[in-house]
């Protein structure tokens, strides 16, 4: 890694694996020599900043789109290569950085392979990319004299890569809308899923707080600016399956504007705690149940000041009082995702 970093440091090219194919690396302020030889012509490889994380290309291009900033962090690192709107007049990407239909444009990757990503990490200077030959997933002898025809200096070897074919293109705009421009080791399916959010609301029977902590969820939801695409979902530790909400819970959140007509209740499942992003539970108890099914889980108290009581057989004034502060904590949960 040191030696690498060295190199690129002092304006020398190398090779280093990626999870898609290998690629020729360079400092940027020499990315058009490699731009212009180091892939044939035929391939669509064009030169791309390689980031050693997601955090680094929000901080260098400034996004100021919330759906951008989530698609950076969802799909990278990742066998992807966005194509991105520089936002930013200070991003340093000045010899990989187009103007296409009357906006400054770059590619960028995250790559999924973590000595790589170390390396980019430790250089001084943004690193650029290409793919040393578009079927280059491993270092045979073909690849090897391309590279010793670029003058590269230092070749990490490390197999065959993981998906042998070069990176899926997203060209990602402003507004958050995308679309494929190159295919690749992942689908449209497999993109929109990383996109969109899913919200699991956990309490005990799935009859009271939790359906009305998604009723009132989908509702703040909604009304985001630059809403995200969300899934709400709730379910109980000991729920049955197929009950309809409280009576009472229903005319609470009708109070509010909000419907639970068509809930039924579902126990919670190891499936459908490992598909949610975020997981906020009523009590301790709760979110130490769903812990002990994934301890792996990305899961929270919904109300950081303490647990939220059940309103199970109380009048319907103590439910109102619960629906009001799973609303109030659920504003603040909101806020911390995707800021």
């Amino acid at each position: 890694m040191d030696e690498a970093s060295a190199r690129l440091d002092a304006h020398e090219i190398v090779v280093l694996p990626t999870e898609t194919v290998y690629r020729v690396f360079s400092r940027e302020d020499r990315s058009l020599g490699v731009a212009s030889s180091a892939a044939p012509p035929e391939s669509d490889e064009i030169a791309a900043w390689h980031a050693p994380t997601a955090g680094a290309v929000i901080e260098r291009l400034h996004p100021q789109g919330r759906r951008v900033r989530r698609a950076i962090r969802r799909l990278l690192p990742g066998p992807i290569t966005l194509d991105l709107v520089v936002e930013s007049s200070d991003a340093g990407l000045g010899q990989i950085v187009s103007g296409i239909d009357g906006a400054r444009r770059t590619l960028v990757r995250v790559p999924a392979h973590d000595l790589t990503r170390a390396i980019l990490a430790s250089a001084g200077t943004p690193i650029v990319g290409r793919a040393l030959d578009v079927r280059a997933d491993e270092l045979d002898e073909s690849a090897l004299e391309r590279a010793r025809a670029l003058g590269v200096t230092l070749i990490v070897d490390d197999g065959p890569t993981r998906y042998r074919t070069p990176s899926a293109r997203v060209r990602l705009e402003p507004d958050g809308s995308w679309q494929i421009t190159r295919p690749g080791p992942v689908d449209e399916q497999w993109i929109r899923a990383r996109l969109r959010r899913t919200l699991l609301l956990v309490c005990t029977g799935n009859t009271c707080r939790s359906p009305m902590a998604g009723a009132i969820a989908r509702d703040l939801v909604a009304k985001e600016p630059e809403a995200i695409e969300t899934e709400v979902v709730s379910a109980g530790l000991s729920a049955m399956e197929g009950s309809h909400a409280t009576p009472e819970a229903i005319a609470a959140v009708g109070e509010m504007g909000l419907t639970l007509d068509d809930h039924r209740s579902r126990p919670l499942s190891l499936e459908l705690v490992r598909r949610s992003e975020v997981i906020y539970t009523m009590t301790e108890s709760h979110l130490r149940g769903v812990l002990a099914i994934d301890p792996f889980a990305n899961a929270f108290c919904i109300d950081p000041e303490g647990d939220i009581p059940d309103p199970i057989g109380g009048p319907l004034e103590e439910y109102r009082t619960t629906a009001q502060r799973i609303a109030s904590a659920l504003r603040g949960r909101l806020q911390e995702l995707d800021p």
